[in-house]
């Protein structure tokens, strides 16, 4: 049976404050959605595992992109440093995924990583991981872009 953890509480502990530097030292200490801002805060994916996270569960964030998952913002900081990159150019691939043939464009980085994004067609955009970032093409298309 599951206990209850008193969130503030935890927040307040060693326990999290560890977790907490673990999450931050990730990514090379840079916002995990803009990859361009030093992380500030680190962000509940699910709140199902209070006190017993696991890796998937945490991401590390700017100030501004915590802000904006966290609906106290609508503009999305991490637009302003991806549309640029797109602008810039980018290489198509197609890999194929399990029989399933995809397209996507991609970025090579000066630092070793790479910027992909992808495309969606629906009316809405689906359900996507807080280190996503989506942008509205036009009406029913979505880029979904990510750093790897």
């Amino acid at each position: 049976m599951a206990t209850k953890v008193d969130y503030h509480r935890y927040l307040a502990s060693r326990e999290w404050r560890e977790k907490r530097k673990e999450v931050i030292k990730g990514n090379d200490g840079l916002c995990y959605r803009c990859l361009s801002a030093p992380i500030k805060d680190v962000h509940h994916v699910t709140y199902e595992r209070i006190g017993h996270e696991g890796p998937d569960d945490l991401i590390g964030l700017c100030r501004p992109c915590h802000e904006y998952l966290a609906a106290e913002r609508d503009d999305d900081p991490a637009a302003a440093v991806i549309i640029p990159l797109i602008l810039e150019g980018l290489e198509l691939e197609t890999p194929d995924h399990f029989g399933l043939q995809s397209a996507w464009l991609t970025k090579p980085l000066s630092n070793g990583r790479y910027f992909l994004v992808d495309f969606e067609t629906s009316p809405e955009p689906q359900d996507y991981l807080p280190w996503t970032v989506v942008i509205p093409l036009r009406r029913g298309i979505w880029l979904h872009c990510y750093w790897l």
